[in-house]
């Protein structure tokens, strides 16, 4: 984009961002922020909020990915072979684990906070589709075709079988339609 195209933007985009202002007769920012749940709204502090956020989903990181490093020296303490069977159990428990938050934030919203130390912060960093895709390309360089295949497909079959089976599992149990 030449200079002259960016500063036509940039004026056409406050152009916009005033008249909406004065529309309104609130702060555009206000208006124009990402959208939030219902029961969690953005306070006017936003730098302030973006840090705590920014801290929940780091401290839910560590509680992830130390689960998902433990099992895996679990897993290979008990020396079950060459196929990935640490990180094929993590993502797909992982997956039930998302299913489950999911269906219990689709029905009892809370704070935003929560929602990415559980989401974003745990089970991101509980789960790894980096070390899927590593061991994936390890099984092929050594030529074992039909297990690189078997990991691919079950792991993405069993991720969503979980997932959707932690969704409709929560609520079946609280007994609200699918």
């Amino acid at each position: 984009m030449s200079s002259v195209a960016w500063k036509a933007s940039s004026d056409g985009c406050w152009l916009l961002w005033k008249r909406a202002a004065l529309r309104s007769r609130r702060s555009p920012k206000k208006q124009w922020s990402r959208p939030r749940a219902a029961s969690a709204p953005r306070s006017e502090a936003v730098p302030g909020e973006a840090l705590r956020e920014s801290f929940s989903v780091a401290a839910g990181a560590a509680v992830g990915a130390n689960a998902r490093y433990w099992l895996g020296l679990w897993f290979k303490a008990q020396n079950f072979g060459p196929f990935p069977w640490a990180t094929l159990v993590i993502n797909v428990s992982g997956s039930l684990l998302i299913g489950v938050v999911a269906s219990l934030l689709a029905h009892r919203p809370v704070l935003v906070t929560w929602q990415l130390f559980a989401v974003v912060g745990v089970l991101g960093g509980y789960t790894t589709f980096s070390t899927f895709s590593l061991d994936l390309l390890n099984q092929v360089r050594q030529g074992q075709f039909g297990a690189a295949a078997t990991y691919a497909l079950g792991s993405v079959a069993l991720g969503m079988l979980s997932c959707a089976a932690g969704y409709f599992g929560v609520n079946l149990l609280v007994g609200r339609p699918a």
